[in-house]
């Protein structure tokens, strides 16, 4: 499973790939950007119904993401099965 984070604005009509969260074998979430995984370590997300996630929550935190930029018209977390 992983999430993409892309930004849609005018000229990235098909949206600009930002960063890519992927559940490692140990069950964590892990981001390919190394500053944006230690960001969210130490913050969290707030997914659904307010809760807050960690890349620790594993699957949880990944299927929550997309509620982080649910106000965001330009950026949007795109679950990958």
């Amino acid at each position: 499973m992983k999430v993409e984070i892309r930004t849609f604005y005018e000229d990235h009509k098909n949206g600009e790939l930002l960063e890519t969260w992927r559940l490692g074998s140990n069950g964590h979430a892990t981001c390919d950007d190394s500053s944006k995984q230690a960001e969210v370590e130490q913050d969290g997300i707030i997914g659904k119904g307010g809760r807050k996630y960690f890349p620790k929550d594993g699957e949880a935190f990944l299927r929550n993401y997309p509620y982080e930029y649910a106000n965001s018209s330009f950026t949007r977390a795109i679950i990958i099965e």
